[in-house]
């Protein structure tokens, strides 16, 4: 069914989790506009619900989320966009090649050292750890926050 869609849309599109009763219909639409809100897509226009919960979550409640990314990672504020930016790729690759330096190095176009040195410099500017599961899920989240905010 998601292959027709991906096919036949021509905007993008928010795919609600599978239910199985009509009384469902209400929670299954909210969580459709919830996805079609959500920037990060798999699947080209067309974004699963149940694909990308980071980003989900990103959207699903916007006055706290923003803030969380705020507190997190207003820390790179005062950085030059270019530095900022950098810093964000980096990140983005190294989570895009499940954690591997040495892939998103390859992807970036640098040496793993390169890519550890820049994932260091993260952690010291937002205070969390990429080897403590908690403190990498906040950042993962405030990093998704941001790639869903609208642009200024």
């Amino acid at each position: 069914m998601l292959e027709l869609i991906e096919r036949q849309a021509i905007k993008r599109v928010g795919v609600s989790p599978q239910f199985h009763e009509l009384t469902d219909t209400a929670q299954a639409l909210r969580y459709t506009r919830v996805a079609l809100n959500a920037r990060c897509s798999k699947n080209g226009g067309v974004t699963v619900f149940d694909d990308s919960v980071l980003a989900v979550a990103a959207v699903s409640a916007p006055e706290i989320t923003e803030k969380v990314a705020t507190v997190i990672l207003g820390q790179f504020d005062d950085l030059p966009s270019e530095e900022k930016d950098v810093l964000i790729n980096t990140f983005r690759a190294w989570l895009a090649n499940q954690g591997s330096a040495a892939n998103a190095a390859a992807q970036l176009h640098v040496h793993p050292n390169t890519v550890r040195h820049r994932l260091r410099r993260i952690e010291a500017r937002t205070g969390r750890s990429l080897a403590v599961p908690n403190q990498l899920a906040e950042l993962c989240l405030a990093f998704a926050v941001r790639e869903n905010m609208p642009a200024p």
